[in-house]
């Protein structure tokens, strides 16, 4: 803003600014290529969004990418829901009309093919074994931008 007012074109600045403003939307282009690409001719396709405020551990949804992840993922007819234990339960159960999996573990019924943990809450980090494996195994591809989860394996894309 103060450099703007000063005639002043950081561009160092404003390329770290396109690239992450852009992010959002390579990392959903990029999650629904590998997507089709492994499963050609599937007629429906499920991802689970999981952190969806601002920053880690907190519960302010303002300036979230994570919002665009989602609503890029719907734009290319993902079925998308969101998780996050930070969002007030009382709030609407909808973010841009994408429904919202009150408790993640008892969703595993929905069998995603995408997974995008998109914020480091200490709950994501504390998956026990038992857990991990019954959340990580089936889905084709999980997107740990954070990169907080432990385990290694052919279907977790670390960022």
């Amino acid at each position: 803003y103060k450099s703007e007012q000063l005639n002043y074109v950081p561009e160092v600045v404003s390329a770290g600014r396109r690239i992450n403003d852009g992010f959002a939307r390579w990392l959903a282009k990029d999650s629904v290529f590998r997507l089709f690409k492994e499963h050609k001719g599937l007629k429906k396709y499920t991802a689970f969004v999981c952190g969806v405020t601002f920053k880690a551990n907190c519960s302010d949804l303002r300036n979230s990418k994570s919002i665009d992840i989602i609503n890029k993922l719907k734009e290319y007819g993902i079925e998308v829901y969101w998780h996050d234990p930070l969002v007030n339960q009382n709030a609407n159960k909808t973010l841009n009309d994408i429904p919202r999996l009150h408790d993640l573990k008892k969703n595993l019924i929905l069998k995603p093919q995408l997974v995008f943990i998109c914020v480091g809450h200490d709950e994501y980090k504390e998956f026990n074994e038992n857990e991990y494996d019954t959340f990580f195994k089936d889905c084709s591809f999980v997107y740990d931008v954070p990169n907080i989860l432990e385990r290694k394996g052919d279907n977790i894309i670390k960022l």
